[in-house]
């Protein structure tokens, strides 16, 4: 379904653009903007008809695009505002993991240890019900950067706010899911604070 969608959009990108331009942004951020669309939406086919939203009002902005645009953190602001209407008007949001071994509660599982993929998938159901407990803005911010690796500089610019703003809201973001956490098993805490920890250090 997804395949077919995108091909179509692309059709229509081709059809609609002036210029090659936005032809090759569609062609290079198709992917990463579905994969985040999807962990956001948690289904496949809503995810590709919101990924094409996203491209057609992007596409509606191209004439008007300033000079120094940063199409990527641009994208993501249109593919986020997106997906927050779209969640609002349902009512209820399916925020999906963040990677385990990237996310800020990192926990590497051997896949041939079935004992430590039972404890990876408990961790997994407990890390959901902490962000289902943050704002639309905190989950945002941490899915941005934990899962797809946006800077401080470019969630700034994808969420409408500075830079240093962006640091805060994560330092934030991340203090209010280490509670969330921790408080469905306070034992966690002392292990796993340290690496936690370390998710904030790398922030830039």
């Amino acid at each position: 379904m997804a395949v077919s969608v995108f091909a179509t959009a692309e059709h229509g990108v081709a059809q609609a653009s002036d210029s090659d331009d936005f032809g090759v942004v569609f062609t290079t951020y198709q992917s990463a903007i579905y994969n985040y669309v999807i962990r956001m939406i948690g289904n496949g086919e809503d995810a590709a008809d919101l990924t094409l939203s996203t491209f057609e009002k992007a596409l509606r902005a191209w004439p008007r695009r300033p000079a120094d645009l940063q199409v990527r953190p641009w994208l993501y602001r249109i593919a986020t505002n997106t997906c927050l209407d779209e969640l609002r008007h349902r009512r209820v949001i399916h925020w999906q993991s963040l990677d385990p071994e990237e996310g800020t509660i990192p926990h590497p599982v051997a896949p041939d240890n079935p004992e430590r993929s039972a404890l990876q998938a408990e961790e997994s159901r407990r890390v959901r019900a902490a962000l289902e407990q943050l704002s639309e803005r905190y989950r945002v911010a941490l899915l941005l950067r934990e899962s797809e690796g946006l800077s401080c500089e470019e969630i700034g610019t994808a969420l409408g706010i500075s830079r240093s703003a962006a640091k805060v809201l994560l330092f934030r973001a991340r203090e209010k899911l280490r509670q969330a956490y921790f408080a469905a098993d306070p034992s966690e805490v002392r292990p796993t604070q340290r690496r936690l920890s370390r998710a904030d250090e790398a922030t830039s």
